[in-house]
C-alpha cells in the first residue's frame, strides 16, 4: 500500500511539474496566471516531498511547511478570484487567516526549539490547523461558485471542481484525524491518487478562462485517451469493490459468484471499450464540452448574412449554393427544390458547375431517408462506411456528378424543402460533429431565406394580377363609355345625317372618343393613373 501511496504522489508531482512547464510557456504576464504557476509549482514540490515520505522518511518540519504552503496557496489564489468579483475583503482576511497562523504558530515553535529544545509536534498542530484550512477553501470555492456572473460560471467549473475536491478530501482527512488523534495511514497514502483525478481539471480551467491570459493547448487525443483511462480505472476499481462484496457476503458460492462477476465486467467493459458508436459519442462529448469551438460562430454568421445580401433576383438561388460552401471550402455545388405540386425536387440553380442534372422524384431512395433521418450524408464517408447509413442505396443519378460529396438538407420546420449537394476538390475533408451542425443550421435558414423569396415571388405575381384586373376592369369601362357614344351616332345617323347639327354634333363625339382613347394609351405606356 505504500508503495501505491508513493507513486500515487510521484505522479502528483509529475503532473503538475508538467502543467507548470506549459503555464510558463504560455503565460503573458497577467497577475492571476503568473500565480497560478507558482501554485501548481509548489504543488509539485509538495507531490514529491510526500512521494519520499511515504517510501521513506523527511522530516516533519519540512511536510509541515510544505502542507502549510500548498493550501496557503490554494487560498492566495483563490481569493483573487473571488476579489475580481466583489466579494469582501473580510471573507477574504478570514479566509487567509488559517494557514497565515499555522505558518506563523510553525515558525515560533521551530524558533523557540532552537533556544530552549523543546519537542517539537507539528502533527498536533498540522491536524486542526488543516481543518480549518481546508474549511476555508471551501468557503472560497462557494464564494467563487455563488457570486460569479451566470455567463461565467462554465468557465470556473473545472476549476471549482477539482480545487474543491482537494479541500473536501483534507477536510476528510483532517477531520477523521481530530477525532481519533491522528491522521489514517491509508488515507494519508490514498491521497495522492485522488489528487491524480484533479490535475487535468486545473489544466482545462487554465485553458477556458481567457482572463487568466493563459492560452495552453490541450490535444483532444490526449484529453480523450487520458479521460478513458481514468473511466476504465474507476470501472474497474467498482468492479473490484463488488468482487470483494460478493466473496465477503457470498458464503460457500462467494468464490464461484466471484470468478463469474469478474468474467462478465470484462465481458462489458471490452464490448464497451470496442463500441465505436460509444466512443464516437465520447469523443463530441468532450468535444462540447472541454474545448473550444472550431468556428468562430458571429464571423460564421455575419459572413452569411453578408453573402445571402449580396444578390439580384435573378441569382438568389446561386447565392444560397456559395452561403453553403463556403462554410466547408467546396468549389461548386447544385441546388433542388421541390416543385409546386409537391411531386419532386427540381434542379433551379447551381454554383460554379455546368453539371445537367436530373430532377428527383419525390420518392428516390436519398430522399426518402434524408427526410426520415435529418441528416447531412457525406458520400465519401457513405463509401467507407455504408453500415452508418443504416442500408441506404444512393441513386444512380449521383454516379454522373463527379467528385460529388455532401448532401445538404434545408428543411423548412418539418418539411424538405431542397437539398444542395456539394463538391470537393483535390484531397476530401473529413467532417466532424461541428461542421454537420453549422451546415445543418445554415440549411434551416437558407430554407427559410428561399421560402421567403418563393412568398415574395408568389405576392409579386398576386399583386401583378391585381394590377392586371385593375387594368383591365378601367379599360372596359372607358371601351363601353366609348363603344356607348359610337352607337349613338350610328343609330341616329340614317335619320339626321343632313342636319348639319348632328354632323357637327357626331364629329365633336369621334374627336373626343379619339382624344380619351390617346390618353388611355398615354397612361398604360407611362404606368400612371
Amino acid at each position: 500500500m505504500a508503495l501505491i501511496g508513493a507513486a500515487g504522489y510521484a505522479l502528483v508531482g509529475i503532473l503538475y511539474f508538467l502543467l507548470t512547464f506549459l503555464l510558463v510557456l504560455n503565460w503573458r504576464g497577467s497577475r492571476v496566471g503568473g500565480l497560478l504557476v507558482a501554485v501548481c509549482l509548489l504543488n509539485s514540490l509538495w507531490g514529491g516531498f510526500l512521494a519520499v515520505d511515504v517510501a521513506t522518511d523527511v522530516p516533519v518540519t519540512l511536510i509541515y511547511c510544505i502542507e502549510v504552503l500548498r493550501a496557503g496557496s490554494w487560498l492566495l489564489f483563490l481569493s483573487i478570484l473571488v476579489g475580481r468579483i466583489g466579494t469582501s475583503r473580510i471573507v477574504i482576511a478570514i479566509a487567509n487567516l488559517p494557514w497565515i497562523a499555522m505558518l506563523l504558530t510553525g515558525i515560533g515553535m521551530w524558533s523557540i526549539h532552537q533556544f530552549q529544545m523543546i519537542p517539537l509536534d507539528y502533527g498536533r498542530l498540522l491536524i486542526p490547523g488543516g481543518l480549518v484550512t481546508a474549511l476555508a477553501g471551501l468557503m472560497l470555492i462557494e464564494q467563487l461558485v455563488r457570486n460569479s456572473p451566470v455567463e461565467r460560471r462554465s468557465r470556473i467549473k473545472q476549476l471549482s471542481i477539482a480545487v474543491g475536491g482537494m479541500f473536501a478530501y483534507d477536510l476528510f482527512m483532517f477531520s477523521q484525524g481530530v477525532l481519533f488523534g491522528a491522521i489514517d495511514e491509508s488515507v494519508w497514502e490514498a491521497r495522492g491518487v485522488v489528487n491524480v483525478l484533479f490535475v487535468p481539471l486545473i489544466a482545462i480551467a487554465a485553458r477556458s478562462d481567457p482572463r487568466w491570459d493563459l492560452n495552453i493547448f490541450v490535444s483532444r487525443q490526449v484529453v480523450f485517451y487520458s479521460t478513458s483511462l481514468v473511466a476504465v480505472g474507476l470501472y474497474l476499481l467498482l468492479m473490484s469493490a463488488g468482487g470483494y462484496a460478493i466473496l465477503l457476503y457470498g458464503g460457500s458460492w462467494g468464490g464461484f459468484a466471484q470468478i463469474v462477476f469478474f468474467v462478465g465486467a470484462v465481458l462489458v467493459l471490452i464490448s464497451l471499450l470496442f463500441s465505436t458508436t460509444l466512443r464516437g459519442r465520447f469523443k463530441v462529448f468532450l468535444s462540447k464540452h472541454f474545448f473550444r469551438n472550431k468556428y468562430d460562430y458571429r464571423e460564421e454568421w455575419l459572413r452569411l448574412i453578408s453573402t445571402l445580401a449580396d444578390f439580384q433576383d435573378t441569382t438568389t438561388r446561386e447565392i444560397v449554393i456559395q452561403a453553403l460552401a463556403q462554410i466547408v471550402d467546396s468549389p461548386a455545388g447544385l441546388l433542388w427544390l421541390k416543385d409546386e405540386k409537391g411531386h419532386a425536387y427540381q434542379l433551379v440553380s447551381g454554383y460554379n458547375t455546368k453539371f445537367n442534372a436530373v430532377d428527383i422524384p419525390d420518392g428516390d431512395p436519398l430522399v426518402i431517408f434524408v427526410e426520415k433521418q435529418r441528416w447531412l450524408v457525406d458520400i465519401d464517408e457513405y463509401r467507407r462506411r455504408p453500415d452508418l447509413y443504416g442500408g441506404l442505396q444512393m441513386p444512380a443519378w449521383l454516379d454522373d456528378i463527379s467528385n460529388a460529396w455532401l448532401v445538404v438538407p434545408l428543411f423548412l420546420r418539418r418539411e424538405l424543402l431542397g437539398v444542395v449537394l456539394l463538391t470537393h476538390a483535390g484531397q476530401p475533408r473529413e467532417l466532424n460533429y461541428e461542421d454537420r451542425d453549422l451546415l445543418k443550421t445554415v440549411g434551416h435558414h437558407i430554407a427559410v431565406h428561399l421560402a421567403q423569396q418563393r412568398s415574395d415571388s408568389m405576392l409579386a405575381e398576386v399583386q401583378q394580377f391585381q394590377a392586371y384586373n385593375r387594368l383591365t376592369a378601367f379599360l372596359m369601362h372607358d371601351l363601353n363609355n366609348l363603344i356607348a357614344q359610337q352607337s349613338l351616332i350610328v343609330r341616329n345617323a340614317e335619320k339626321h345625317k343632313t342636319n348639319p347639327e348632328f354632323i357637327d354634333d357626331a364629329m365633336q363625339t369621334i374627336a373626343n372618343s379619339v382624344t380619351r382613347m390617346k390618353q388611355v394609351m398615354e397612361q398604360m405606356r407611362t404606368g400612371k393613373a
